[in-house]
């Protein structure tokens, strides 16, 4: 449990980091030498808003695969005498033990996979953003 501690942590510091570049890049556009933004600015604000709301959201659902190892570790040491550690891999001697441990082990692919899938997602937006700065559209 000590090392979800230090992983909650570390994700509290990422947040709060990634939310430090954030401000750090709105005042640079608020401070640009036009005193207003023009097109290109106004896209890379669109941008930065898509990537603070994807950045909550990745930062929600890692915060959701911590709870889920952390129930996972609880589950293994209330069922301990009904699972063994053979070959790597645990092996179950009682199956509802082994359907609530797996319950954890499927939320956390879900939710790495809606990581993933955010993170597709964010890369598009920034490519998308950026080919409209090259070639604004008209």
């Amino acid at each position: 449990r000590a090392n979800i501690a230090k992983a909650r942590l570390a994700l509290q510091k990422f947040s709060d980091l990634h939310a430090q570049h954030n401000q750090d890049f709105i005042r640079a556009m608020q401070g640009n030498s036009l005193g207003a933004f023009d097109r290109n600015s106004q896209l890379s604000a669109s941008l930065l808003n898509s990537r603070m709301n994807s950045s909550d959201e990745f930062v929600n659902l890692e915060g959701q695969v911590l709870d889920e190892v952390e129930a996972a570790v609880v589950e293994l040491q209330r069922s301990r005498g009904l699972w063994e550690a053979r070959g790597g891999q645990l092996v179950f001697t009682y199956a509802p033990a082994m359907f609530a441990y797996r319950k954890h082990l499927d939320a956390m692919q879900r939710y790495s996979a809606q990581q993933n899938a955010l993170h597709d997602e964010a890369v598009r937006n920034a490519l998308d953003h950026a080919g409209q700065m090259v070639h604004p559209r008209i």
